[in-house]
């Protein structure tokens, strides 16, 4: 007895021999040729797969085209679909789920995964293994996974698979690494002396108004009242110099300007409040960043750390924490500044409730 079949878009084939079944793959996907050479070889195939598998791609220059029919299968052309449905996203979004599909992409033409049914549960294993190999955060990797989920959930909506074959397999948990590194007050205010034009102007909004890079480099005079001392953020420009919404909704705000940004903004001049107070674009201005530290003998530091600066800086001088956080820095809540910036407080009073010490009771 001899007969083929499929399972999941591959051809495998189901014999006896010696009066036991067998059942194998193939390793060959669906296709009308293949089919045909498979039932002509059929002999080869239960003798060794490996030699009929060779034979058939040998002569077959077309063997890992995929038929009309199985496309809308193919991670290929959903992952296409996927992506045109998160077009409306913020542009960085969007860019970010373009680098993980294109990461899943590259992980799975490795383990020749063709369609949408050929993953399986051990390759999440091999997809965590693939993503530490390059070097990713656990962060960075959890995020791979929840995207790769969706993009699963997105095939079952479209009824193209019935299960979502995803989870993240269990990790050693890292040691946090020091991502905070501000600049002191001394630091911040010798670098603004030493800076010129744009830099001075940029460095002066973000050691002392806590905004954002993107929020500070996509300020207009228009967001500038020297009147009652505010500055309004409502956007950002991203790092290919598309202006955005803020990073979350309660980023849109409006912050104080302190008395050193009001004596600097006022002294700049403007053709129209549509202009943008700072003109050079980002990677210049980060080029001029990293030159002056340089020249500073400054351990060299992002752009973004002065906003960390700022948070640092006004906590540890006792500002409140409300203000610092949620109306400068645009947090949703304090649980966000305190979870980031905490030992950055004042040092705790360790003698508490001294007016008790006489009483006796």
């Amino acid at each position: 007895m001899k007969n083929i079949y499929i399972r999941n878009n591959t051809i495998y084939i189901d014999y006896y021999k010696n009066g036991k079944r067998f059942r194998k793959s193939t390793g060959i996907k669906k296709t009308s040729k293949a089919i045909e050479f498979v039932e002509a070889n059929i002999l080869l195939f239960q003798d060794n797969i490996k030699e009929a598998r060779a034979k058939y791609e040998s002569l077959n220059d077309d063997s890992n085209v995929v038929s009309r029919e199985q496309e809308p299968f193919t991670f290929k052309v959903v992952s296409e679909n996927f992506l045109k449905e998160k077009r409306f996203l913020k542009e960085r979004t969007k860019d970010f789920y373009s680098s993980v599909i294109k990461g899943a992409l590259i992980f799975l033409k490795e383990f020749n995964l063709i369609f949408l049914s050929d993953f399986k549960r051990k390759h999440n294993v091999l997809f965590l293994e693939f993503l530490i190999k390059r070097g990713y955060s656990q962060k960075t990797i959890k995020l791979y996974f929840i995207i790769f989920k969706s993009f699963f959930k997105y095939a079952i909506d479209n009824d193209l698979i019935d299960k979502n074959p995803i989870f993240l397999p269990k990790m050693k948990q890292q040691t946090p690494k020091e991502t905070i590194n501000p600049f002191s007050l001394e630091e911040a205010l010798n670098l603004i002396k030493n800076a010129q034009d744009d830099l001075k102007t940029y460095l002066i909004l973000g050691f002392f108004c806590g905004a954002r890079t993107g929020e500070i480099l996509a300020l207009t005079f228009k967001d500038i009242n020297l009147q009652t001392r505010e500055i309004i953020i409502n956007k950002s420009l991203s790092d290919k110099g598309i202006i955005d919404s803020p990073k979350t909704l309660s980023s849109n705000r409006v912050i104080d300007m302190l008395d050193i940004v009001y004596n600097h903004l006022k002294t700049l001049k403007y053709q129209s409040l549509e202009q943008r107070i700072i003109v050079l674009p980002r990677y210049k201005i980060r080029s001029e960043f990293y030159a002056l530290q340089k020249q500073l003998k400054l351990q060299r530091r992002r752009l973004y750390d002065t906003r960390h600066s700022f948070a640092s800086i006004m906590l540890s001088k006792g500002e409140e924490p409300m203000w610092v956080g949620c109306k400068m820095m645009g947090h949703k809540d304090l649980t966000e500044t305190y979870k980031t910036y905490a030992k950055y407080l004042p040092k705790p009073i360790t003698h508490r409730a001294t007016f008790l010490q006489d009483i006796e009771i």
